[in-house]
């Protein structure tokens, strides 16, 4: 069975903020810090999470004591929505220029027009 494309990079042949994730997160998992950095920095972040939210989760169960008030979570969270979004769009603009400048052909398609024209731009015509 095939993946499910990426929408954004099936239109305009670019990475999203996500995309190289599975890859870097692999990557990170193996001890391959520049191989992660290289597909998609978040990964590492992204672990970290992951680690935390099973440790608590662990202590939680092994404890019986609830560290984390899981229903006010979604309403506290619901606070950081907008910051993520703008620190994903930060984040999406220089993982895109520099997928672009390499090129890293894993993460740019560039027999896409769009993906091709904005590489010619940021490479100089090269």
């Amino acid at each position: 069975m095939k993946p499910f494309p990426c929408g954004l990079h099936a239109m305009t042949g670019l990475p999203c903020p996500l995309c190289g994730g599975t890859r870097a997160v692999r990557a990170t998992l193996q001890g391959d810090w520049g191989s992660a950095v290289y597909l998609n920095a978040l990964a590492f972040p992204a672990v970290l999470a992951a680690v935390a939210l099973l440790l608590v989760l662990l202590i939680e169960s092994v404890s019986a004591r609830r560290l984390i008030n899981w229903r006010l979570l979604p309403d506290r969270a619901a606070r950081f929505v907008p910051l993520l979004v703008a620190l994903g769009i930060l984040w999406w603009v220089p993982h895109t220029f520099l997928a672009l400048a390499r090129p890293k052909p894993e993460l740019v398609n560039l027999k896409n027009p769009v993906a091709a024209v904005l590489r010619s731009l940021v490479a100089g015509g090269k």
